[in-house]
């Protein structure tokens, strides 16, 4: 007889990292490193898969780029403002190049996802009546698992190249999140399939989380294969919920995967 070990983690500091000792630290990854032995076949990661009131199974999730943007001007006072350059202004047409970047595309079976630029924060000015020098935006570009990051990289390099007179500088830093996909055949991909379908009635349909988990972590640090399914909708959205029904559902789909 086979036996099985289950392995359930539970970790804080998924999202938000806090510094201690001076590093940065997040919970899987901190987990992780400090157990460079960490092995199992593989993993189900519990964040939310129901759309539209739905159950899927996502494959994967998405990567990251992030990096910044500063546009310099030159300071003056607001009541001689030929004498300087708004750097807000600048900047207003950098948004402008940056919204226009093409979109990235992603598609499994019905499921198709598209991802443009998000320009996350703001910042600019130090007094109502000087023209700003300086301002400063924060943005991120997920990433689909079929794009060279690279190339996503290129693109936005390229787009603000073009800007004429406006004097900016983009600094992608060093983090870079890769995305991941899971094979549809693999093992895992058939247990979670299976037991859901035992439950609902229906095969959940599979899509590629949009957001970011901490399954990449646990594929590409450990190597392990890791599909995401669990009750709940789309986070970090004022009303995110968990809706009662699909979370007694979710007990079922969890006992069968054990009983599997």
């Amino acid at each position: 007889m086979q036996v099985w070990e289950l392995v359930v983690q539970f970790v804080n500091y998924e999202d938000n990292s806090i510094q201690f000792q001076g590093r940065r630290r997040l919970g899987t990854p901190y987990f992780l490193s400090n157990h460079p032995d960490f092995r199992v076949d593989y993993g189900m990661n519990v964040e939310p898969s129901v759309v539209d009131d739905e159950w899927t199974v996502s494959l994967g999730c998405t990567g990251r780029v992030s990096f910044t943007v500063t546009t310099i001007g030159k300071e003056a006072h607001s009541s001689t403002p030929h004498l300087g350059r708004n750097a807000i202004y600048d900047m207003a047409r950098v948004i402008e190049k940056i919204r226009g970047i093409p979109l990235g595309r992603f598609k499994i079976d019905d499921f198709e996802g598209e991802m443009p630029i998000n320009v996350a924060t703001i910042q600019g000015g130090r007094a109502l009546n000087i023209v700003p020098e300086q301002c400063r935006i924060t943005c991120e570009r997920r990433v689909f698992p079929n794009e060279d990051p690279q190339k996503i990289i290129e693109a936005i390099r390229s787009q603000l190249s073009d800007l004429q007179g406006v004097r900016a500088v983009c600094d992608f830093g060093s983090e870079f999140q890769p995305p991941y996909l899971v094979e549809r055949d693999h093992e895992v991909v058939s247990l979670a399939v299976d037991s859901a379908s035992r439950t609902l009635g229906y095969r959940p349909r599979f899509q590629l989380g949009l957001g970011r988990t901490d399954s990449v972590y646990l594929y590409h640090q450990a190597g392990i294969k890791t599909v995401i399914m669990g009750p709940g909708n789309k986070g970090h959205v004022v009303g995110e919920f968990i809706d009662v029904d699909r979370l007694s559902e979710f007990v079922e789909i969890l006992g069968n995967v054990l009983r599997k």
